[in-house]
């Protein structure tokens, strides 16, 4: 079996026991995709690996995928959501009838009709209305460009204690740059918080161009692992690697830096 920096290739990632899942794609359903769901699970399939389809605002392309999976593939169900500070989460639920509970509850009749479709609810509200079920809270692209830019808005506004009731932070979005994928991994080091990676894809060519993988027989047992960083990351576009938890590659330079951070700002803590 072919090995780099002893992760899994993505072609031996199911023989060695990991469920590997695309976190962050989009759908025709969400205003900026142009992928079917169907076309999504068929990539996804030849892959071997899962997905999560986090459409903006909407949950129809979960549900549909949930429905049409079968089993074959597995669907985390998800939305990513956005505030109406501009800002966006992205939320994974344990269960596909509490993610439709959330949605018809608090995002269905607080959508606006603006360009950049949103949200009523301010960032706060938000993880606290998704805090009532059972769910992960990421910040996807947290140095994304322009008003993408979770952590320079928390900054500016003396927010950034916002970041500690999250549950982790996208670290590897395969439509970012190294640079800004680097600053999401120091950010999560920062505040301790586990990292998990997706495409971002809103396209069926770019599905599964990052990967988080775990030792996992399903999504609920997959999410208890990120939660807790026995998880890491794989990208095949630029070849980029990060890791958290016991199943990773301590020669990862993202790794490497990812710990070096950590250690800094425990010592700066004590």
């Amino acid at each position: 079996m072919q090995k780099e920096h002893g992760l899994p290739k993505f072609n031996d990632h199911e023989t060695r026991g990991y469920l590997c899942i695309d976190m962050h794609c989009h759908s025709r359903y969400s205003s900026d995709g142009i992928a079917s769901v169907k076309a999504i699970l068929k990539k996804a399939s030849n892959l071997g690996i899962g997905v999560a389809i986090t459409d903006h605002n909407t949950i129809v392309g979960s549900q549909e995928a949930l429905e049409l999976s079968g089993g074959r593939v597995v669907v985390i169900p998800g939305i990513e959501v956005t505030t109406k500070e501009r800002k966006d989460l992205i939320i994974y639920f344990y269960s596909p009838g509490e993610m439709i509970d959330f949605y018809n509850d608090y995002i269905r009749k607080r959508r606006t009709r603006r360009v950049v479709n949103r949200t009523n609810l301010e960032l706060k509200q938000m993880i606290e209305a998704a805090r009532q079920y059972r769910v992960f809270i990421g910040a996807p692209h947290p140095h994304g460009l322009a008003y993408k830019n979770l952590y320079k808005y928390l900054k500016r506004k003396k927010r950034e204690s916002i970041i500690s009731s999250l549950d982790g932070i996208e670290g590897v979005n395969a439509r970012l740059t190294r640079a800004g994928n680097l600053k999401a991994i120091d950010l999560a080091a920062s505040f301790n918080k586990p990292i998990f990676g997706g495409s971002d894809a809103h396209s069926v060519a770019r599905i599964g161009h990052v990967l988080t993988c775990s030792r996992a027989r399903n999504y609920e047992e997959f999410l208890d692992n990120l939660a807790v960083g026995d998880s890491f990351i794989v990208g095949r576009k630029n070849q980029i690697y990060a890791s958290l938890g016991e199943n990773t590659a301590s020669k990862s330079g993202f790794m490497d830096q990812f710990r070096q951070g950590l250690r800094k700002r425990k010592n700066r803590a004590a």
